[in-house]
């Protein structure tokens, strides 16, 4: 019976030091909380917008004698903005200065309806002058998020294409074309970096004389998933 026992004993010992030396063989499955990657943002955006010239997209037939039974009405419109940033969407791209539809709008016949001023004295609200999120691109990448510094970011043939929306499709505003554009990153650890470049001011090169300032903000972030 002694025997029987310490014989049972390396058995035991036996089987569970085999255990230790084959468990470290198998791999532990990834799960969400030790997968992470570096989230990086690049945003448009812009601010102080104008719009001082001669707008035609949207004027079809005004109403010389009532009653007509079609009658065009004040062409106010909400405006987008495509750019290598994203595409136009139905929201504030390029905030007007009339209150409209959940939207700050813009004018866009100024020909036939000249008293609705886009820029004029006690017409313009304050809207356009605030910082407007315009589009971002999003990437990921396998890494801390420091590889992106020290360095200056330059984004090439930054522009801002304008569009008046419609349901039955955009009609062209202008574009506004601010060149090369750059941004110094600086990183608070390894895994958050930032930067922000100066806002950068231009005007529309056609009789539209529409203006803003747009600047680009870049962001690297830990995330997880």
């Amino acid at each position: 019976m002694r025997r029987h026992r310490v014989r049972h004993g390396v058995v035991l010992a036996t089987a569970f030091a085999t255990t230790l030396l084959i468990a470290p063989l198998t791999p532990r499955p990834v799960t969400a909380q030790h997968a992470s990657f570096c989230r990086t943002e690049k945003a448009l955006e812009n601010r102080l917008r104008r719009v001082r010239g001669r707008i035609m997209v949207e004027c079809g037939n005004e109403c010389p004698v009532w009653p007509l039974p079609f009658c065009h009405s004040a062409p106010f419109g909400n405006w987008g903005v495509d750019s290598k940033f994203g595409p136009t969407t139905n929201r504030d791209q390029f905030r007007g200065w009339k209150n409209l539809d959940g939207h700050g709008q813009w004018n866009s016949c100024t020909a036939n309806y000249r008293n609705d001023f886009n820029d004029g004295p006690g017409r313009q609200k304050a809207a356009p002058d605030d910082p407007e999120f315009v589009a971002s691109d999003i990437s990921a990448d396998w890494t801390a998020c420091s590889y992106v510094t020290p360095e200056v970011h330059t984004e090439r043939n930054v522009e801002m294409v304008l569009y008046e929306l419609d349901w039955d499709g955009n009609d062209y505003i202008t574009t506004l074309e601010y060149g090369d554009i750059d941004v110094q990153i600086t990183c608070s650890n390894i895994w958050h970096c930032r930067g922000e470049s100066p806002w950068r001011r231009q005007r529309s090169s056609d009789l539209t004389r529409v203006t803003a300032e747009a600047r680009i903000t870049y962001t690297a972030a830990y995330s997880s998933f």
